[in-house]
């Protein structure tokens, strides 16, 4: 960096909520309000804010290579596949002098371009830490049914989600109908409030020491954690934790399908509703001589108004759920290892049998 470096940059990544307030164009403003001297915003090519930003701030887009994975990015520094014009990118970021750096939804920071900040960069987590770094919090907070959430403001190192805590965000309590895109909004939006202040105190020295004491790790948020959960179990899952788990698969764009086994087959959940007893009575059409004790087994069709009606109802542990199916597209040998089912001599297009 310059030898008198001053301002802050600010890298913004597209993942982070844009609606229905664009929380990145929210910090900028709050962090303008506040007096910060952001003299460098980076957005990823193509990010719909720059043309409101580059009106207020000095505003760039990163280099390509910036954007990619984390893996592919972590494999090129292994390889010393490090694109050429990269490194050019960091010689001229390095004379910005920029004394101080923000990382907002930004991916991961190579060392090369965070080492140039000397340890005075940092990154908001959407999420609790030390408890769910990774990549989905908001997803494992619906799966494993939590009732409060918070982002979490922490020093950047090379691992991920691991730097130095600063600051929890005011948490948001969870609704019973909250999926994961609401409450990352939810999240962020009021994290995006606090902030600025936290910052400038972080930037002045005067903000008190964080304790993680008696906390730690509870599981990594990522996409292999998310998988776990991504088959309904009769015999484990309720009523409640099967539509935590449509909640958390079916309201927001994720490469994971929730699989459920029925018929004998394995179908994809696009979409589940519960029903109490009395409920079923009126609004099911019974098969006769249906065991209604036995859980995952269909009891009858659902006869009520809307996208559901002709759909499948099943048992399950305390009560029905009525599930809207279809076929896999994919490949399913790997994701129902655990169920103990062989697909090898499944036909490769499973029909519907309901």
């Amino acid at each position: 960096m310059n030898s008198n470096p001053s301002g802050l940059a600010v890298f913004i990544g597209k993942s982070r909520p844009y609606s229905p307030r664009d929380t990145g164009k929210v910090l900028l403003s709050n962090l303008a309000r506040r007096n910060h001297a952001v003299t460098g915003v980076f957005l990823y090519p193509g990010d719909p804010l720059f043309e409101w930003a580059h009106v207020r701030f000095p505003t760039y887009f990163v280099h390509p290579f910036l954007t990619m994975s984390f893996y592919t990015m972590k494999n090129a520094y292994r390889t010393n596949a490090v694109p050429e014009d990269f490194l050019q990118w960091i010689d001229w970021f390095s004379g910005q002098s920029y004394e101080r750096g923000l990382s907002f939804f930004s991916g991961w920071i190579p060392p090369s371009v965070f080492e140039l900040f000397e340890g005075k960069i940092v990154n908001f987590h959407p999420g609790p830490l030390p408890e769910l770094p990774g990549y989905e919090p908001e997803t494992m907070a619906v799966l494993l049914g939590l009732d409060i959430f918070y982002g979490t403001l922490h020093v950047v190192e090379e691992k991920f989600d691991s730097g130095e805590i600063l600051w929890h965000s005011p948490p948001i309590k969870i609704g019973a109908y909250d999926g994961p895109v609401r409450i990352l909004y939810k999240t962020t939006i009021r994290a995006v409030r606090g902030l600025p202040r936290i910052i400038k105190r972080w930037s002045k020295g005067t903000l008190p020491q964080f304790s993680t004491e008696g906390r730690s790790q509870v599981l990594y948020a990522s996409s292999k954690a998310c998988r776990r959960f991504a088959v309904l179990d009769w015999e484990q899952d309720g009523v409640e934790s099967i539509l935590r788990k449509n909640r958390a698969f079916n309201e927001q764009e994720i490469s994971l399908d929730l699989l459920v086994h029925v018929f004998g087959e394995i179908f994809v959940v696009e979409d589940a509703k519960s029903l109490s007893s009395t409920s079923a009575r009126l609004f099911v059409s019974f098969k006769k001589n249906t065991n209604t004790s036995i859980v995952g087994e269909k009891v009858g069709t659902f006869r009520g108004l809307g996208i559901f009606r002709g759909a499948p109802v099943f048992t399950a542990l305390n009560g029905y759920v009525v599930l809207l199916l279809r076929n896999p597209s994919i490949s399913l040998a790997a994701r129902t290892k655990r169920l103990g089912i062989n697909l090898r001599n499944q036909p490769s297009q499973l029909e519907k049998i309901f």
